[in-house]
């Protein structure tokens, strides 16, 4: 199962190929991705959402559509997000489902396992439902990530690889001048 920071660095890759752009066709190929809920009215639903914001919370993703819908995305162990310019995605036997985007480049989900899931909730569902499974967002007291509106902070809290003088078994926490959150691919860091 992809570890917290590896979702992350999912959303930090996802972000700015999906904020203001629009679900123009949806096809959704796997019927357990959506379940209960019937792929087909999933994917019609999906269609002509205009994304606002990429989020995280927990090993959630969450597409947060213009109208208040939102979509969450659980990768489970093997799910992942392939984006690619319209027409060149690789065959794949693995791939669950594709999203074309209004600039014609298209966002595959793929999943070995098919454990993965997608919900699309209502306005009003997001948050309960949300807050019902994840619980509030623990990492953000110990890793800064920093708002669009905000200059990155000199320093992260990292695990020092040196015990602490407490206990040999538990590392220490120190400082890093790292400005990207773990887990953020090398091209952004």
């Amino acid at each position: 199962m992809p570890e917290l920071p590896e979702v992350e660095s999912v959303r930090l890759r996802l972000a700015p190929v999906l904020e203001g752009r629009r679900f123009d066709e949806v096809e959704i190929a796997d019927a357990r991705l959506t379940r209960p809920f019937d792929p087909g009215e999933v994917a019609r639903e999906l269609a002509g959402e205009r994304v606002e914001r990429v989020d995280r919370r927990g090993k959630y993703l969450i597409v947060r559509f213009e109208s208040g819908r939102a979509l969450l995305v659980h990768l489970r162990m093997t799910g992942s997000l392939l984006h690619a310019p319209a027409g060149t995605l690789p065959d794949d036997p693995h791939r669950r489902a594709v999203v074309k985007l209004d600039d014609g480049s298209d966002v595959a989900y793929r999943d070995v396992r098919r454990f993965g899931t997608w919900l699309l909730l209502e306005p009003p569902e997001v948050a309960s439902y949300i807050d019902e499974r994840v619980g509030p967002e623990t990492t953000r007291r110990f890793v800064h990530v920093p708002s669009a509106r905000q200059e990155p902070s000199p320093t992260v809290a990292r695990r020092s690889r040196q015990p602490s003088s407490t206990s040999a078994r538990w590392p220490a926490w120190g400082t890093s001048t790292r400005t990207k959150p773990f887990g953020a691919p090398a091209s952004i860091r």
